[in-house]
């Protein structure tokens, strides 16, 4: 696992969590017990800012977004496989399929501030 940073990831719910919603995230991150609890909520996309969140078919068009972002720093993930969770990553570490492979999983850039999110039913979106 990495070290969580709590800091990118309450810049990353205040950016991309509807504003209703932002409140009951914050309140999962202050206490590791209801860390799992993030997914659960995720799992139904309308937590998220429906301005700030687009589908797309699979994780290449995420990697494509990326990319043309140039994005150069890492990205940090919170995910629901303990030893992925709070690590920071290259762009091009992200094409091992373990990351893929998680049940959930979220990615912020904070240089570009832009994400994605997959969830457990293999459904990918883009956030910015």
């Amino acid at each position: 696992m990495g070290e969580v940073n709590l800091e990118i990831e309450r810049e990353l719910f205040r950016q991309f969590i509807a504003s209703n919603r932002i409140d009951r995230y914050l309140w999962h991150l202050e206490n590791e017990k209801r860390r799992d609890r993030i997914f659960g909520d995720l799992r139904d996309t309308s937590y998220f800012n429906q301005k700030k969140i687009t589908e797309v078919e699979s994780e290449k068009e995420i990697f494509e977004f990326l990319r043309d972002r140039n994005i150069d720093k890492e990205i940090y993930l919170i995910c629901s496989e303990e030893e992925i969770d709070g690590s920071l990553v290259h762009l091009s570490e992200l094409d091992d399929q373990r990351y893929w492979s998680a049940e959930e999983i979220l990615g912020y850039s904070r240089d570009q501030k832009v994400g994605f999110f997959k969830n457990h039913e293999w459904w990918f979106y883009i956030l910015k």
